[in-house]
């Protein structure tokens, strides 16, 4: 695993893509050219498009769901940099197809977990979620596209999650809450679930993997810390519940010392770009 971080290098290229394009233009087409990150013989070009916000005779709209606090008042900027995931390829079929009737559509955690254990490896992913280039680590075209699809959701959670003015919270931020770990990044947490599936396995992962966000009958796509059953509602209890499995998050910084993106500067430099831009309408001052 070596020493520089693609995760770090990406969210520079984002924040310079974002930082050029002209929020507040009325010319400018509502849809946003993605930032490429990989283009693939096999499905074309995966990406990454930011969200951003529009306004209109004085008001300002985030646009991405960033911007909404579940409860109380979102963060001055929060959602400011959201960015839509878009893993499936340009061309063909797409990479991700449910039902194969219907166009290409966004992948859910439950289709990236099933990718990673048909194409890739746990080392593999390790070595992409340290901080190499998916690119460069995948063996295959096939590989190559699950990995980048991997480190797309993991940027889009080290963009969108923390605790800096343009982030939600999350379990993964040293001292947001009691039970986050010392040190801890906050894509650690789509890297702690794979790591659980490939422990568990194809044909185990979708029945054994703790936990799937409930989702009223449908089939599961999201993983969650939570569930009724095993009366688990939170990441404090689940490490409680669940010792073996949580430890397959908090032992990550005893694999590699990789960092936040959102440290050594980078978010300084992302705070700067953010003065430019008028606050989450949400937001409201004390």
């Amino acid at each position: 695993m070596g020493t520089n971080n693609y995760f770090v290098d990406t969210a520079r290229n984002y924040l310079d893509y974002f930082s050029n394009i002209e929020w507040l233009n009325p010319d400018r087409s509502e849809s946003v050219t993605p930032l490429s990150i990989f283009d693939s013989p096999l499905n074309g070009m995966f990406g990454i498009t930011p969200r951003g916000y529009s306004g209109e005779d004085g008001v300002i709209s985030y646009k991405g769901t960033q911007a909404n606090a579940k409860r109380g008042t979102p963060r001055r900027k929060q959602g400011l940099f959201d960015l839509l995931v878009q893993p499936t390829g340009d061309k063909g079929e797409g990479r991700y197809r449910t039902p194969k009737t219907k166009k290409a559509k966004k992948a859910t955690h439950r289709d990236l977990f099933a990718d990673l254990l048909r194409h890739s490896t746990e080392e593999n992913c390790l070595d992409v979620w340290a901080g190499e280039n998916p690119i460069h680590v995948g063996e295959s075209d096939e590989e190559r596209e699950a990995l980048v699809s991997m480190f797309m959701m993991m940027l889009e959670q080290e963009i969108n999650w923390g605790e800096m003015d343009w982030q939600k919270r999350t379990n993964f931020w040293p001292g947001t809450y009691a039970a986050s770990p010392a040190v801890c990044r906050p894509r650690d947490m789509i890297m702690g679930f794979a790591r659980q599936s490939f422990r568990l396995g194809a044909d185990r992962f979708e029945d054994g993997l703790k936990y799937w966000m409930f989702s009223y009958g449908r089939p599961p796509t999201t993983s969650d810390f939570s569930s009724r059953d095993d009366g688990c509602g939170s990441w404090g209890e689940y490490i409680l519940v669940n010792p073996p499995e949580a430890r397959l998050f908090t032992e990550l910084s005893d694999i590699s010392e990789t960092a936040r993106v959102m440290d050594n500067g980078v978010e300084l430099e992302f705070a700067k770009e953010a003065e430019r831009h008028p606050d989450n309408p949400g937001y409201r001052t004390q």
